[in-house]
């Protein structure tokens, strides 16, 4: 079974994210993860993109002012479903707590399958409030199946119409032998909140590899400009030291080499004698 996460969809002129059709404002088309792949000009490559989802807010919330962050009312303890914040308000977002980088947004179970909504839940299964155990990395969805090829998607309503929905459960046997994760699995030896700056860390040394090259590159320019300049002056130089010709008459007379006898070299009098 090979593994893959999550990308989302966008609405309108792709000004925003989103998980689920229904997220989008209203008036604005929603195009699926599948419709957006490869669209030049436009933000699918950061929808698409699984760093981008995990930093997606319109589809988490928080259980109430001081409380954890999930996605669902539903994930909350009972006493706290009614302070239910959601969205941007919650300050929540895919992965975590956007205001703490140690934090992790925590998701509900099918009995011990970590999933996205009770909903997800089978028959002789039971929907258990979010926990630790179930960061959005360990949280099993379902997928948009499209003539055999699988985008992973949170429900239904991230799918398109010419795409079928397989749901958590179906892509246990499904024939395309996917694991459909939430979130892509943090790096061996990491925790998962130390996963974006990984990514950070790649970009801004990929942009100091870059300056470093163009540095170089500035460099080798000057350096090949001032050695030019440097032959041009050395030949002027010796094109003043060769014998010059003598006139006589209009004549010019061109003395032999050997003739020549040159002492110390004076701007003011040019000491050559003729023999």
């Amino acid at each position: 079974m090979s593994r893959k996460s999550v990308q989302a969809g966008a609405c309108g002129n792709w000004n925003n994210c989103v998980l689920e059709a229904n997220l989008c404002p209203p008036g604005e088309t929603y195009r699926s993860s599948r419709e957006i792949q490869k669209v030049p000009g436009a933000h699918g490559g950061a929808c698409v993109d699984s760093r981008s989802v995990q930093r997606i807010s319109m589809s988490v919330g928080r259980c109430g002012t001081e409380g954890v962050c999930v996605n669902l009312a539903e994930a909350c303890p009972p006493d706290a479903r009614e302070n239910f914040i959601e969205g941007l308000a919650s300050g929540c977002t895919i992965a975590g707590d956007a205001d703490d980088a140690d934090s992790k947004t925590l998701y509900g179970s099918c009995n011990s399958r970590c999933s996205w909504s009770p909903l997800d839940c089978g028959p002789g299964e039971n929907w258990n409030i979010s926990s630790e155990t179930c960061p959005c990395h360990q949280v099993r969805v379902g997928a948009c199946d499209k003539e055999g090829r699988i985008f992973c998607a949170v429900s239904e309503k991230a799918c398109d119409d010419s795409s079928k929905w397989v749901s958590a459960l179906e892509m246990f046997s499904h024939n395309s032998k996917i694991d459909c994760f939430l979130c892509r699995e943090p790096p061996i030896g990491l925790p998962p909140q130390q996963t974006e700056y990984i990514f950070e860390t790649k970009e801004k040394s990929s942009v100091k590899n870059n300056s470093a090259i163009a540095n170089f590159v500035a460099v080798g320019i000057i350096t090949t400009l001032s050695l030019l300049g440097l032959g041009i002056f050395v030949y002027k130089k010796r094109q003043e030291l060769k014998p010059k010709a003598v006139t006589m008459e209009g004549v010019q007379i061109i003395p032999p080499i050997d003739t020549v006898t040159q002492s110390v070299f004076d701007d003011d009098d040019d000491d050559i004698s003729v023999l």
